[in-house]
This record gives C-alpha cells, sequence and structure tokens, in this order.
C-alpha cells in the first residue's frame, strides 16, 4: 500500500510544479530533507511513510521542473503559428505516400520569415504535401506554408509515436508541426 501512496505523492507533486514555478533547488531541498527525515524515522511506521511521501512529492516537482524547458528561437517550436514561412530540412524517414498526398517529415535546419530574416533551427516538422513530386528518405527540401500545430487522431497519434505536441509538455525540442503549401526541391 505505501507504494501506492508514493505513488500519489510523485503525482501530486508534478500538479503542484504546473501550478506553481518553484525553482529547482526549492524541490530538491524538499526531497532531500524529508528523505533524511524518513531515514531518522525508519523506526517509526507512519511519521516515515509521510516523510517519504513528501520526499516523493518532491521529486515529482523537481522533475517536472527539470524537464520544463523554455523555447528560443533556435527551436523550431518557437515559431508556431507563423503564416507564410520558408522550412529547409532534411527528410528523416520513408515518405508515406498516398493517392493525392504525401506526408514527409523533416528535420528542420533553417526557417526563413516574411520580413526576410533567417534563423537556424532545430526540431521536427510533418509537412502534408501533394504526391508529386515525390520526395525520399535524405532529400534536402525547401517548402513554404503555415507552421501550425498538429492534431492527433486518424491513422497517426502523435503521442504514440513518442512526439509531442506544443503544450505544457515539451521534449527538448523535438516538437512536430504541419506546414502546408508549395514544396519545390532544394537545389543544395
Amino acid at each position: 500500500m505505501t507504494i501506492i501512496y508514493l505513488g500519489i505523492a510523485w503525482m501530486v507533486g508534478i500538479v503542484l510544479a504546473s501550478q506553481f514555478s518553484l525553482p529547482e533547488e526549492l524541490w530538491s531541498l524538499i526531497a532531500v530533507v524529508s528523505l533524511l527525515a524518513a531515514t531518522l524515522l525508519r523506526k517509526t511506521d507512519q511519521p516515515k511513510t509521510l516523510c517519504l511521501m513528501l520526499a516523493f512529492l518532491g521529486f515529482g516537482g523537481l522533475r517536472l521542473t527539470l524537464a520544463d524547458t523554455a523555447l528560443d528561437s533556435g527551436q523550431v517550436a518557437y515559431f508556431n503559428g507563423q503564416d507564410e514561412v520558408a522550412l529547409t530540412g532534411m527528410t528523416i524517414r520513408d515518405v508515406d505516400v498516398r493517392d493525392k498526398s504525401q506526408t514527409v517529415r523533416v528535420r528542420a535546419e533553417l526557417i526563413e520569415l516574411t520580413d526576410g530574416s533567417a534563423q537556424e533551427v532545430d526540431g521536427k516538422v510533418l509537412l502534408t504535401l501533394p504526391a508529386l513530386p515525390a520526395f525520399e528518405y535524405g532529400t534536402q527540401i525547401r517548402a513554404l506554408g503555415d507552421l501550425k500545430e498538429p492534431v492527433s487522431g486518424g491513422e497517426f497519434d502523435f503521442k504514440i509515436d513518442n512526439v509531442f505536441l506544443f503544450s505544457r509538455c515539451k521534449n527538448h525540442g523535438a516538437v512536430l508541426f504541419q506546414m502546408y503549401g508549395a514544396v519545390t526541391p532544394d537545389p543544395v
């Protein structure tokens, strides 16, 4: 039964960290002090369990705080919602070709905005394109269109494929978006 209490405390720590912006040092302090108190109280069951729960709450909060990274202009996710951008990158998986369209996963390298500025970026982009021209794995491409957050459902579930959407859950820049528009092979 103790493991259930500890699991609940871990999840409560994650929820609290998502609601309150506390520094990682404070979460670490809560976890370590509570763990030391549990060690000192190891002969008494109830106080030891409460201290362990508080320690797991601190570890849960620390986990979310460490995983929650801020976006910067070096990540493609930073430009989510931008209209009419040019994105250059390389296909990183085999292309899914259908009758009237193809789905291409690209590792973004460069993004050009409407004001003419260009920025080197990193991240994954999902392109939904017309069936022709056909692209292959490893092709360097340049796409023009709007950068949007994808919607899960249908044939592909972004969460099952270990691709996380840009919301509270970040995956260190490996964020997937959809881009619609004209595509031309890059003359590189």
